[in-house]
Parts: C-alpha cells; sequence; structure tokens
C-alpha cells in the first residue's frame, strides 16, 4: 500500500474529508518531518508509514470533536467569534502535531502552534511557509509565559503533561466557556481527581486510531470563569 492510500485510508475510517490538495499537503509534512528529523531529532518515529499513523492519524482523532462541539456551539459564544474565526492555540506542539495537520483540515480557523523549543519551531514556520498554510502563527515561548491580547476558543494539548498542570498552564489564555481538549493514552483516572472547580469535565471518549494497537481517549474541559 503506497502513502496515499494509506493515507485515503486512515481519514476515511477518522470520517475526516478533505480535498486532494490537502492531501498532498499532508504527506508533504511527512517528507519535511523526515528530512529535518535527520539533524533535528524532531521524533522518535523514523518510517514513513508509521509517522502517518502515529502523528498524522493520532492527530486527526480530534477532527470529530473540534466539529460536533467547537463548530455546533458549546464554545460559540466564548469570544463572541462567529464559527470561521474560531482561534484554536496547540500548546507544546513539538513538531507541529497535533495543529499543523489540523491547520490543513480546518483552514477557516485561526492556529497557533506554540511550543518552547526553538529548534522545533524553527521547523513548523518552515513547515508552514513550504506548505503555503495562511492560518497559522507559530510562538516559542513557555505556555505559562506566553500573553496574547486574543484569547482562545479551544485549547489542545498532545502528551503534554498532566490535566491540572495543563489548565494550570493555560488557563490565561482560555477565553470565557472556552473549550480545552487533551489527548491522553490510558483513561486519566488519578489526573481527573485532581482537577480544580475552574473547568468542568464535559466528556471522555475513547477513540480508535487506524493501524494503532494502544489506547487513546480525548478529554474535554470547558473553563468556567477563567
Amino acid at each position: 500500500m503506497n502513502d496515499m492510500s494509506l493515507l485515503d485510508e486512515g481519514l476515511t475510517k477518522l470520517g475526516v474529508h478533505c480535498g486532494a490538495e490537502e492531501k498532498q499537503q499532508l504527506l508533504d509534512f511527512v517528507e519535511l518531518l523526515i528530512k529535518w528529523n535527520r539533524v533535528y531529532n524532531l521524533t522518535s518515529i523514523k518510517d514513513r508509514r508509521q509517522i502517518i499513523i502515529r502523528h498524522l492519524f493520532d492527530s486527526f482523532s480530534l477532527v470529530a470533536f473540534i466539529k460536533q462541539y467547537l463548530c455546533s456551539g458549546l464554545g460559540n459564544t466564548a469570544s463572541g467569534n462567529d464559527v470561521s474565526k474560531k482561534r484554536i492555540i496547540d500548546v507544546g506542539s513539538g513538531a507541529g502535531l497535533p495543529g499543523l495537520p489540523l491547520a490543513i483540515i480546518f483552514p477557516q480557523y485561526e492556529f497557533v502552534l506554540l511550543d518552547s523549543n526553538t529548534k522545533k519551531t524553527r521547523f513548523i514556520v518552515q513547515a508552514s511557509s513550504d506548505l503555503g498554510l495562511k492560518n497559522t502563527t507559530i510562538e516559542s515561548n513557555r505556555s505559562q509565559d506566553f500573553r496574547t491580547d486574543l484569547r482562545f476558543d479551544c485549547i489542545i494539548s498532545r502528551a503534554l503533561s498532566s490535566l491540572s498542570d495543563i489548565v494550570a498552564m493555560t488557563a490565561h489564555l482560555c477565553v470565557k466557556n472556552g473549550l480545552f481538549m487533551i489527548m491522553k493514552g490510558t483513561f486519566p483516572t488519578q489526573e481527573l481527581e485532581t482537577l480544580t472547580d475552574e473547568v468542568i469535565v464535559r466528556f471522555i471518549e475513547s477513540v480508535d486510531v487506524p493501524g494503532l494497537d494502544a489506547e487513546r481517549h480525548i478529554v474535554c474541559l470547558q473553563a468556567k470563569s477563567l
């Protein structure tokens, strides 16, 4: 199975719809990641097929929830933004994951990709430019130190820290009633017990990532009066 066939199969299973141009951008991103990884050690995953599965498909496990909850109304009144002006920040983006693939799938939203590792943010800047993305901004900073006049409707994070630490580090970036969509492996029972009443647990969903034999969960929290 070639890369495009693998990508098509995974996108179909995940219910992700995109055009030929977006699919090519995704595969071009994989090539850029492989190329830069030889020098910058951006990911421990070297195999192209595994990068598609463990990075692209894993990132796309968020797509259905972004569509259902961010687009349909759960966070729509938070910032006064209409759907086309939603702002999403990927905290601890690393090599641009999951933010950069999601920016390809959701060109109508504004994405900020935040990471404190300048080596990795240099890659994201170059990748965004090479892919011709117009809806991404890359920031090199620690999440607790990053400040912006415009807050975010949704904060996403993949394998960054515990739930309570993520909320503590990013609460100042979230609009009132905004969402946190946090990617986890196993069900985070102990982490849930440490959450404060600053946030409401909206849902925790198990997700199947095509080709990946491992547990994955999406935790959605909603800010109250942050």
